[in-house]
C-alpha cells in the first residue's frame, strides 16, 4: 500500500487492496479523520477490531462537534452482542445523539453480511465477507459510493433504533 497520508478523501481516486486488519483500522482512521458531512456505516457486530478503538471514536467525535450539520448513521444486525460486550461508539452515542444514530437492520437482510463504511458519499472501504479484512477503499470514486450509498439508504429506511441501545443511553 502506498503512504496513506497522501490518501485525500474526495481527491484521491486510487482504489487500495485491503486484506489485513491493521490495513483496514489504518484505512478506516485515515478517511474517518478527513470527514466533514456524513459517515455511514453498516457493520453484523460493529466490527469491534476495526470500528472499538479509542482514535476511530476519537475521529467520530470530532466529526460531529466541528461540523454541526454532521450526520452519523450505524447499522448493525446484533445490537444485543455490541452492548453486552461495550463499544466506544455506544459511549459517544449518549453524548452527541443528536448526530450519531445506530438502528438494527431489518429481518428481511439477515443474510446480508457485508461491512461497509461511506465517507461524505465520495470515499468508501467495502468488504463484501464482514467477518474477514479482504476489501476495497477509495478516497474518490463517486459512481461505486452511490451505489453504496443507495443499498445503505434502502437498509436504514427499513432498519428501527433498537430496544438495547435505549437502555444504554438511559
Amino acid at each position: 500500500m502506498h503512504d496513506i497520508e497522501d490518501y485525500r478523501l474526495g481527491e484521491t481516486d486510487r482504489l487500495l487492496t485491503l486484506e489485513k486488519r491493521a490495513e483496514n483500522i489504518l484505512v478506516t482512521n485515515h478517511m474517518a479523520k478527513q470527514c466533514r458531512r456524513s459517515l455511514n456505516i453498516i457493520s453484523r457486530e460493529l466490527d469491534p477490531l476495526v470500528f472499538d478503538t479509542e482514535e476511530f471514536a476519537d475521529a467520530v467525535k470530532y466529526l460531529a462537534l466541528r461540523h454541526r450539520r454532521a450526520k452519523i448513521q450505524i447499522i448493525v444486525f446484533e445490537p444485543d452482542t455490541i452492548v453486552k460486550h461495550g463499544h466506544r461508539l455506544l459511549n459517544l452515542t449518549d453524548r452527541l445523539s443528536s448526530f450519531i444514530m445506530i438502528r438494527k437492520a431489518h429481518y428481511s437482510f439477515n443474510a446480508y453480511n457485508e461491512c461497509m463504511m461511506l465517507a461524505d458519499a465520495v470515499g468508501y472501504i467495502h468488504r463484501e465477507n464482514g467477518e474477514r479484512f479482504e476489501g476495497t477503499a477509495n478516497f474518490k470514486d463517486l459512481r461505486y459510493s452511490r451505489i453504496l450509498l443507495k443499498q445503505f439508504e434502502e437498509m436504514w429506511e427499513m432498519a428501527t433504533p433498537d430496544p438495547n441501545f435505549r437502555k444504554m443511553l438511559m
